[in-house]
């Protein structure tokens, strides 16, 4: 089994954020919560502090999922009314917001097992281990 170092994991946490940050510098929710819960696991590894509850990601991955729905609507109107199969700035959002949005489950599962295995090493029960959506 190969050993993940902490400072290897506050770099990942470090490089994960600052991708996330908008134009604006700003971190969205979801960034700020897997941020902090990497934080956390690190801490809990190094130091032997309280496991925090799983963040509810849930919330922003579904709100994304409900996005990638409406363009999807919105796209198959521009099929109803034009059957040319143009690119236009709905087919580029949708296809963009479709990769944000399995990325963004991706990173709540692997953020779900990772908990769920600092639990288990600690002796802690596994919180949250229902996988997301």
């Amino acid at each position: 089994m190969r050993d993940i170092s902490f400072s290897q994991l506050g770099r990942s946490t470090n490089i994960f954020t600052n991708s996330l940050a908008g134009a604006n510098g700003k971190k969205s929710a979801f960034a700020q919560a897997v941020s902090g819960q990497l934080k956390n696991l690190s801490q809990v590894l190094q130091t032997g502090a309280r496991l925090n509850d799983f963040p509810d990601l849930d919330q922003y991955v579904d709100q994304l999922g409900e996005n990638v729905d409406r363009l999807s609507e919105a796209r198959l109107e521009e099929f109803s009314v034009d059957l040319r199969k143009e690119v236009t700035s709905t087919l580029l959002a949708l296809r963009e917001q479709s990769v944000v949005h399995v990325q963004l489950k991706r990173i709540a599962s692997h953020l779900r097992i990772l908990q769920n295995a600092v639990a288990r090493l600690k002796g802690s029960p596994c919180q949250g281990s229902a996988g997301p959506g």
